[in-house]
């Protein structure tokens, strides 16, 4: 889809112009091409129609009579409604001190007069493109941040509920103690709470691998929708803004500087939307296997931390696991490389990988100060409780040893047989 297809029919665009035949060639050309434009002749009324109904794009005049387009523009810029809008200004003039004029009071890009309607349209396109790729992703930040939330509602109450069956627990102990008469008979009482402690125990446990889960399969399906829909998008833009830079004069100079910058833009949100994608879900994941995924993560790992990594993993991707491990077992992986990174302060980390007769082993170590016993038991210790939980459907186990000075060693064992859980 090219750039000046993208949803242009949905675009409101104010025209600001005390010139009334500039203001009706304007209108036209743009209603011309399915824009819903809304055309003023002074500042006054631009920033009383901005506020009422924020449009897409301003198109703004510079040389008007009580206020000129410079003013205008600061205002809107310095109004919380209208601030993200973004201006073109339109002028006569050429000079390069009244385009750093115009670029200081917020405008994002320059007309010049007389108009050149290809020149208008190809400006006014790409920056609608631009402001709805905005408005995109700033809509995707929102369902993240209300996800986000969502979660901890969800933690809250499960804390909630743990704290409850304690206090259920230690009730019942207390009882207990208060006659012979019913000992028997609350030692009964007792094991029933305990039964009922262990099932509401393996509920949870169920609970939480189900919402991982959910929570897995939503960032997959947003990172696939965010990489397929806005990477196509910001693609189609970087072609129509590579083929008007090479259709511009040479000796065009501001022309040619304001294209490239808005190339660069352009590059910035892709490698943008690109990191964002790779965070909800490495592709590497899905399309090549755990090997390679864990090779990925550990290079990105090194060049962000500069955390030196050693690696012996299988040189070819021998592990016969369903999805769902697979996940575990790399999520996992990043919460060891995270908690190192936060709380270590290691030089060097090394990390295997082998498959012995009924398991599959993954160790990671690190010359770090070492954890000690009491953080490993420690109750607020999210990170070794949340790799524990993600083991448990697989039965398997995590090792963590450290020593002060030394650094910390951490195991994780899959037994083999839970190859086939749940296929």
């Amino acid at each position: 889809m090219a750039v000046k297809d993208y949803k242009k029919t949905q675009a409101n665009i104010l025209v600001v112009d005390d010139t009334p035949a500039n203001l009706r060639l304007l209108t036209e050309l743009l209603k011309s091409r399915d824009y819903s434009v809304r055309p003023v002749p002074n500042g006054r009324l631009a920033l009383s129609g901005a506020q009422a109904i924020p449009p897409d794009l301003i198109l703004l005049d510079i040389k008007m009579p009580e206020m000129d387009g410079f003013e205008v523009c600061r205002q809107l810029k310095s109004n919380e409604i209208t601030r993200k809008i973004p201006v073109i200004f339109i002028s006569a003039m050429s000079d390069t001190e009244d385009k750093l004029t115009g670029f200081s009071a917020g405008g994002v890009d320059f007309i010049t007069k007389p108009f050149q309607e290809n020149e208008v349209l190809a400006r006014v396109e790409t920056h609608i493109a631009l402001r709805q790729v905005q408005n995109e992703l700033e809509r995707k930040n929102i369902l993240l941040h209300q996800e986000i939330i969502e979660r901890e509602k969800i933690e809250s109450e499960l804390t909630d509920y743990r704290n409850h069956l304690e206090e259920l627990v230690s009730t019942r102990t207390v009882a207990l103690t208060e006659t012979n008469e019913k000992l028997y008979h609350e030692i009964d009482k007792r094991k029933q709470v305990e039964i009922n402690l262990k099932e509401s125990h393996q509920r949870l446990q169920r609970l939480s691998a189900y919402q991982e889960a959910v929570r897995e399969a939503e960032r997959t399906r947003n990172a696939r929708e965010i990489h397929d829909e806005l990477g196509h998008v910001l693609t189609a833009m970087k072609i129509d803004a590579s083929w008007l830079l090479n259709q511009l004069p040479q000796n065009a100079k501001p022309l040619l500087k304001k294209t490239n910058t808005i190339l660069e833009l352009i590059n910035r949100t892709i490698s943008t939307v690109q990191r964002i994608s790779r965070n909800l879900r490495p592709g590497l994941l899905d399309d090549l296997g755990l090997i390679d995924a864990i090779e990925w993560q550990t290079q990105e790992y090194q060049e962000r931390t500069e955390i030196k990594c050693q690696i012996d993993l299988p040189s070819i991707e021998t592990l016969d696991l369903n999805p769902e491990i697979t996940t575990a077992i790399f999520r996992i992986y990043q919460e060891i490389l995270s908690n190192i990174a936060r709380h270590s302060g290691a030089t060097d980390v090394n990390i295997s990988m082998v498959e012995q007769k009924n398991f599959i082993e993954l160790k990671v170590s690190d010359n770090g100060r070492g954890i000690t016993q009491d953080e490993v038991n420690a109750t607020e210790s999210f990170g070794i409780m949340g790799i524990q939980e993600r083991l448990y459907p697989w039965k398997g186990t995590v090792k963590i040893e450290g020593k002060t000075g030394v650094g910390t060693i951490v195991t994780v064992l899959v037994p083999t047989d839970s190859k086939e859980k749940n296929r």
